[in-house]
């Protein structure tokens, strides 16, 4: 498994006002796409396992005001 989340990290610095949809809401980042989104983390963790069983996500919790803190 690749734990090396460079690509997912410059991804969401890119892309932070685009990802402002996910306020609130915790999101699974893999390459650079959004595979999943969900309030409830574990709920997001068994959805991003369903379709993704050997891939490790990057993980995040979008902040609710417009200010990104990674």
């Amino acid at each position: 498994m690749d734990f090396n989340t460079k690509t997912e990290y410059e991804y969401i610095l890119k892309n932070a006002d685009d990802l402002s949809k996910y306020a609130g809401k915790w999101i699974a980042v893999l390459g650079e796409e959004v595979i999943c989104n969900n309030k409830d983390l574990a709920k997001l963790w068994a959805t991003f396992k369903k379709s993704h069983p050997n891939k490790v996500p990057f993980f995040m919790k979008m902040p609710d005001s417009k200010i990104l803190v990674l």
